[in-house]
């Protein structure tokens, strides 16, 4: 499914449901009229996910603007070098990303019995869109082996993240992805690629504020990109 369809799908459809599991970004949406997917894609904006970011289908309303009060960071541990007011990166260095959403304001008061989900979803490419560098979880899966989940499966509601973490991969294995009642911050980790001829890099990432109503709508979305120079 293209992105095109995606996005014509999210509005012409019942609201979707939110991300709860792997395979609701996995699953390709033409499996039940009410059933959420982003058919492999992670929203990250970045090339392999078409440029489509979460806003796609975290809609607002006509008449409830977005309150536009979130951001969001990434904190890199080593930190990165600054060079000539450039983020660079030392290749092969593993680093510790904690990415951070600041400004929450839905879902916070009259949630009822629902939850208040917050998520992310990131990735690294090259100006061609390749994934680059090792992405890793902090619940054991990394862009050489993730959760392989199958498009349409309808039989994986398993725990997420896995015990004790708060990111996994999965599909393709390309993004890095966060959830979490009531979570403002999210862990990976990213080595760099080897060598001395690697191209500038760019983290694309996007989180949302869930409202706890359970579906896409009157969310609160913050997109951002991050270019980096190797040192």
């Amino acid at each position: 499914m293209n992105f095109r369809a995606l996005i014509i799908l999210c509005l012409i459809s019942l609201p979707v449901s939110a991300w709860e599991i792997p395979c609701n970004w996995t699953n390709d949406t033409t499996t039940q009229a009410n059933e959420a997917g982003g058919g492999g894609l992670f929203a990250t904006g970045g090339k392999k996910d078409y440029s489509v970011t979460c806003s796609a289908c975290h809609l607002e309303t006509l008449t409830t603007p977005a309150a536009m009060t979130i951001d969001t960071s990434l904190t890199f541990s080593p930190a990165l070098a600054m060079v000539n007011g450039m983020p660079t990166f030392a290749p092969s260095q593993r680093y510790q990303v904690t990415v951070t959403m600041t400004g929450e304001n839905r879902g916070l008061s009259n949630c009822g019995a629902a939850e208040n989900i917050n998520t992310f979803s990131l990735t690294v490419e090259d100006a061609a869109g390749n994934t680059m560098g090792l992405l890793e979880s902090d619940t054991g899966q990394s862009s050489m082996s993730c959760l392989a989940y199958s498009l349409s499966s309808m039989n994986c509601m398993g725990p997420l993240p896995m015990t004790g973490g708060t990111t996994f991969i999965a599909g393709d294995c390309h993004a890095v992805t966060g959830y979490g009642a009531n979570r403002t911050t999210w862990t990976f980790f990213w080595t760099a690629p080897a060598g001395n001829t690697t191209p500038d890099l760019t983290f694309f990432w996007g989180v949302v504020d869930g409202d706890c109503k359970m579906n896409s709508l009157r969310d609160e979305v913050k997109e951002k990109r991050l270019v980096v120079k190797r040192g």
